[in-house]
């Protein structure tokens, strides 16, 4: 099983909102909920919900549709309307971001975009903005470089992208098409996902993972771009390819970005009960940020349940404590946890079994200066191998509703419904209307359903949900399963993957402080 949603819609996979200049705001507003997104199918009332896998694509648009907490609700809206209710709340109309704006950046869109706005305030100064002016065009779609932002921790792309009709585009190089490199051509850098809040603008993050050369080359050559076209036929929006010269190339003196760092080599190492192995790396002090870098690897009980792509599914949760110990910083799954402003996309190394693991906070939320930094591990999300399942006469159903009761999970199987499949014209397709607690996650799940016959089927789920308190959430849902004879009488559903919780978990590193930090110097001398 797994959620379902419009495989042609992968640019929504990114988080929408991120922290401007009031420290709290993401918290406040957002918390990142990577896992789900919404099919926007005209064809049917259901909400639509699949994990989105993190993959090393390129997309960092921002999201038309993102998920706000809210309390313990769980809202959606379209972008428009998003962007409208945010404002409203925080009294923060476009005309109040645009005047907070430097003079160069209010031309940028009417809708400017507050994500990097204190990167840039810090960037500028220290001459680590820099405008190659880089605008390339074929067959009226455009791609100009406004700005670039460097640092020997990351580089900040920002990019005007639109089309023949002069309407921007949405994530144009999701599948690839910029590089960093040295000067010999060997890749350096790899894309990370940044959080965007704009409107015509897009931001395109990579984080150095080699060191960092004096110089560096950025260079485009995307084979083809996508672009969202509204399908009138199926209803539904597609990503159609679209063949391109967007070549071009430049190079980035990086002499003067590699003094303001204050590196430290990290040899931290834990291993849970359950078998996950993880290790710090090291951590990058910039006056953009503070980055941490991580390494995981699966052993014993893990190493044997968890899935192929353990790497897409991987999720931990944590907290901070530092120079302030009444404000407990918390990061990851859950309600009132912060948002990251870069977050690695990393892929299983082949080679070591290691799964390279970057995140670098907001200046806001923990500043570069910040000297006592105490990382505490919380817990961790990871689907395992591990199967359970429930028998249902569907004939009594809706007298005798089933439970399912596994690792903590209670759902209740209600009742039934049998319609017609949207898709095949001679299929069936029936929906089984449950109820859940869950200790674990929803997301990831997998789940099969059996006849009488030991046929076997897919399944779907389809619903929505609402975190608890305690760490649980409410979910209502349906079982949806294509193909079976509208006149089944027995039915087995059956869960073969969890998207299990690990919480059993004791692990505490405090980071390296420092003396000085080489810009506070460097900045007083200019």
């Amino acid at each position: 099983m797994k959620l379902k949603s419009n495989e042609e819609d992968p640019m929504w996979e990114h988080m929408l909102f991120s922290q401007g200049t009031d420290t709290d705001f993401t918290q406040k507003v957002m918390q990142s909920l990577e896992e789900v997104e919404m099919d926007y199918s005209k064809q049917g009332s259901h909400q639509r919900w699949k994990r989105a896998k993190q993959r090393r694509r390129m997309i960092t648009a921002a999201a038309a549709v993102s998920l706000i907490v809210m309390g313990s609700s769980l809202l959606a809206w379209k972008q428009p309307d998003l962007i409208r209710q945010v404002s409203s709340i925080f009294s923060l109309q476009p005309q109040t971001i645009e005047e907070s704006l430097p003079p160069e950046l209010k031309a940028w869109t009417e809708m400017s975009d507050l994500s990097w706005l204190e990167d840039y305030k810090k960037s500028k100064p220290l001459g680590l903005v820099q405008t190659p002016k880089i605008k390339v065009e074929d067959k009226g779609y455009s791609f100009e470089i406004v700005n670039v932002m460097v640092d020997s921790s990351r580089i900040v792309i920002t990019a005007k992208q639109t089309g023949p009709d002069g309407k921007e585009l949405q994530s144009p190089l999701e599948d690839g098409g910029l590089q960093v490199t040295d000067l010999e051509g060997n890749v350096i850098a790899s894309l990370a996902r940044g959080i965007n809040m704009m409107d015509g603008l897009e931001e395109y993050v990579f984080i150095f993972d080699q060191t960092v050369p004096d110089r560096i080359l950025v260079t485009g050559n995307p084979e083809y771009i996508r672009e969202s076209v509204d399908n009138q036929e199926t209803g539904r929006f597609e990503r159609k390819q679209v063949e391109v010269d967007w070549d071009f190339r430049f190079q980035i003196d990086m002499k003067k970005a590699k003094q303001f760092e204050h590196r430290d080599i990290l040899d931290a190492k834990y291993t849970t009960p359950e078998g996950l192995v993880v290790s710090m790396e090291q951590m990058i002090r910039t006056p953009n940020g503070i980055r941490l870098d991580m390494g995981f690897k699966l052993k014993d009980m893990l190493a044997s349940k968890a899935t192929a792509d353990w790497g897409d599914d991987l999720h931990i949760w944590y907290h901070l404590e530092t120079d302030q110990p009444q404000k407990i910083l918390r990061f990851g799954d859950g309600i009132g946890r912060h948002s990251v402003k870069i977050q690695g996309l990393p892929t299983v190394n082949e080679d070591n079994g290691t799964l390279p693991w970057s995140e670098t906070w907001y200046t806001g939320t923990v500043p570069p200066e910040t000297k006592n930094i105490r990382f505490v591990l919380d817990g961790y999300s990871l689907p395992v191998k591990d199967e359970a399942a429930v028998h249902i006469n569907m004939e009594k159903l809706e007298q005798t509703p089933v439970v399912f009761e596994h690792e903590g999970d209670q759902i209740t199987i209600t009742g039934s419904s049998m319609e017609k499949d949207a898709v095949k014209s001679n299929g069936n397709v029936l929906r089984l209307h449950a109820k859940g607690r869950y200790t674990n996650n929803v997301t990831r799940d997998q789940w099969i359903a059996l006849d009488s016959n030991g046929e076997e089927y897919p399944v779907e789920i389809e619903g929505s949900g609402s975190a608890n308190e305690d760490g649980t959430a409410e979910w209502i849902m349906d079982f949806v399963v294509a193909g079976v004879d509208p006149n089944l009488s027995e039915l087995t559903l059956k869960r073969t993957v969890v998207d299990k919780r690990f919480t059993d978990v004791n692990w505490a590193v405090d980071l390296p402080s420092y003396t000085s930090l080489p810009w506070e110097s460097l900045a007083e001398n200019k």
